[in-house]
């Protein structure tokens, strides 16, 4: 994959190409810590992480969910998510 950092601006003392790196090197940590998904890049310079199989849903990302709970807000809409996806198995 290649990520191209060119159209980007810094933002204040934060040079956004800097930050955006950190983040699409997360985003590939997390395709290979869940063996699954693909990493897309958005016509907003930005990338995204997509998993579109079920049963990789089921058997990676939820249990890594699982183990390592989000906070806040996110985490009960986790639990919704991961009710839905069982039921549809």
């Amino acid at each position: 994959m290649e990520v191209s950092l060119s159209a980007l601006e810094p933002i204040g003392e934060l040079l956004l190409p800097t930050l955006l790196f950190k983040l699409v090197s997360l985003l590939l940590k997390n395709l290979l810590d869940f063996n699954c998904g693909a990493v897309y890049d958005m016509p907003s310079a930005a990338s995204r992480f997509q998993v579109e199989n079920l049963d990789k849903i089921i058997n990676h990302v939820i249990p890594h969910f699982a183990e390592y709970p989000l906070h806040t807000v996110k985490k009960d809409y986790f639990e919704i998510f991961s009710q839905v996806c069982h039921l549809l198995q």
